[in-house]
């Protein structure tokens, strides 16, 4: 009895360090799938299976490599895995604290990076930093403006100053802040003048045209611009017009990090931001109306006559023409009364890129800024010069411009901003990026 006894432990024994193999060589093919081929997808009739991030196949993986060690009785290998783990872990924890990588710090929970504000709604939290918005490394000043100087409210003379507003695509939702286009301007600018510029970026994600206009109003205004860059996204129309926002009790008061005791871990940051680049690589195998461009466009649809991208229901359109006209209107007779000049430029969603019938937009901003002599340009024909959205957009990441498509804002400024320069009487030799977009030079 004894003898049978031994002899079914061995061959489960052996049955285990079977499965267990084979877990691990499933969770080796899962790993390499997630990190180089976009993940996993099978389907077949009611039953499917996804994987595409790598937190689940590498802990499995490490657990099942552990559980093998036990099952063939090699404790002391066992061990030595874990302390091999943690010496890494500690090795890695003091190279990052001596590098200060930035996808070593904190990720900010984007929910509490926002704080509210008596006449705005909310506002961008003051003097935080962090990773945020697919692994970007983003840092306000003390004004809430993202940057890493302070600006004063009055400026040197001699210096040019160019105030943005917007909402996350002139933020830089997804790229680093010398990736912005308001940076790019300012890089571009100051090579080409020989003059100090001054960009300030004031976009706040999620603000609207009055966002916009009652920043400028109580705020904007103060820094005394000599340009106003206002950046336009389709969904930019609001519902109606008030003098002040009230706040908005939905944000908080304290900017929060994610990672609970473990934000302070630099090797768990940078593992986080790993994952994290993973997951939004991947996301079109784990979420699947990002599988198309065509699954989103039903949603601007959804939302075409009140934000002007269609002119289907005339009654409406004409509510949202009149709330637009208004607050472009007072907008520019700010910019005015302050000797600033205003240039509006606006960026497409992608699902907005070669689809006409979601572009009346477009000629709505081009016919009002020309009527009320606005500098303005349309992005869409640049970026539709190229089929694939990803080069200019974070797609299928996000949906907001990447690096390349801030540049192509910035180049696309360049002239533009060049031209009011020259009224000023400073040298700044013209380029002929004009002819890339549509442009009313005013």
């Amino acid at each position: 009895m004894d003898h049978f006894h031994k002899t079914a432990m061995r061959k489960l024994r052996i049955l285990g360090i079977y499965v267990l193999a084979g877990v691990i060589v499933l969770f080796v093919v899962d790993v390499i799938l997630v990190v180089f081929f976009g993940g996993i997808k099978v389907e077949f009739r009611d039953f499917m299976f996804r994987s595409a991030t790598i937190e689940f196949p590498l802990v499995g993986l490490l657990i099942s490599i552990f559980c093998l060690l036990m099952v063939k009785g090699q404790g002391r290998e066992s061990l030595l895995l874990i302390f091999s783990l943690v010496f890494a872990g500690i090795l890695g924890e003091g190279i990052l604290r001596m590098v200060d990588h930035p996808l070593s710090k904190p990720f900010v929970d984007t929910t509490t990076w926002q704080e509210p504000s008596d006449f705005l709604g909310f506002t961008m939290a003051p003097n935080f930093e962090g990773i945020g918005p697919v692994s970007s490394w983003v840092k306000t000043n003390s004004q809430g403006v993202r940057d890493d100087v302070e600006h004063t409210w009055g400026k040197d003379s001699g210096t040019i100053r160019i105030l943005g507003i917007g909402d996350s695509f002139t933020f830089g939702w997804g790229v680093s802040l010398e990736e912005t286009f308001l940076k790019k301007l300012e890089h571009t600018l100051k090579q080409m003048t020989g003059v100090e510029i001054e960009t300030i970026n004031a976009g706040v994600p999620k603000w609207d045209l009055n966002h916009y206009y009652v920043y400028l109003k109580n705020v904007g205004i103060r820094y005394s611009p000599d340009i106003i860059v206002l950046s336009y996204f389709f969904n930019d129309i609001p519902r109606s017009l008030q003098e002040t926002i009230p706040a908005d009790p939905e944000y908080q008061t304290e900017v929060r990090h994610k990672g609970g005791i473990f934000r302070f871990s630099y090797v768990f940051n940078f593992l986080k931001a790993q994952a994290d680049y993973l997951r939004r690589k991947n996301k079109l195998v784990r979420v699947d109306f990002l599988s198309t461009l065509e699954a989103r466009r039903p949603e601007l649809i959804q939302q075409s006559t009140r934000l002007l991208l269609s002119n289907a229901k005339q009654a409406q359109t004409r509510s949202s023409f009149h709330i637009l006209k208004t607050l472009l209107e007072k907008i520019q007779a700010i910019a005015q009364k302050n000797n600033s000049h205003l240039v509006v430029m606006f960026v497409p969603d992608v699902a907005q890129i070669h689809h006409v019938e979601l572009q009346y937009i477009n000629q709505v901003l081009a016919s009002l800024t020309e009527e009320m002599h606005i500098t303005f340009t349309d992005i869409t024909p640049v970026f539709e010069s190229v089929s694939d959205p990803r080069v200019f957009y974070l797609w299928p990441r996000d949906w907001h411009t990447n690096a390349k498509g801030h540049e192509k804002m910035a180049e696309i400024l360049t002239p533009l901003v060049c031209h009011v320069l020259q009224k000023k009487n400073i040298h700044c030799e013209q380029t002929d990026h004009l002819r890339n977009g549509n442009v009313n030079i005013k």
